[in-house]
């Protein structure tokens, strides 16, 4: 991740948090309230509470996208909406290449 001169980079996990709350701003007009992020070599897997499990056409396509372009790599294989709860989701995502 890069970030301006000024500003320290962010931790991966808080700026892969930030990633998705944008992508589900962009696609669905809101964030989850409460998201949480673990990002271990080739595996991203995000927990977000506060929002209804959304069925969106673009959603998925935004998210392999926004992740591909921000991480530069490829996404091998993402689920996505895994409904844990009412307003819980999570989504799991497989990259081609190792996160450090």
């Amino acid at each position: 991740m890069t970030s301006s001169l000024n500003r320290p980079a962010l931790p991966l996990e808080e700026s892969i948090r930030q990633l998705y709350n944008r992508v589900e701003r962009e696609t669905i007009g809101a964030a989850s309230s409460e998201t949480h992020v673990i990002a271990s070599d080739r595996r991203i897997v995000v927990v977000a509470r506060g929002l209804p499990v959304v069925r969106n056409a673009d959603y998925e396509q935004a998210l392999r996208t926004e992740f591909a372009a921000e991480l530069g790599c490829r996404i091998e294989s993402l689920r996505t909406r895994v409904s844990l709860s009412d307003d819980e989701k999570m989504e799991i995502f497989e990259i081609s290449r190792p996160l450090s």
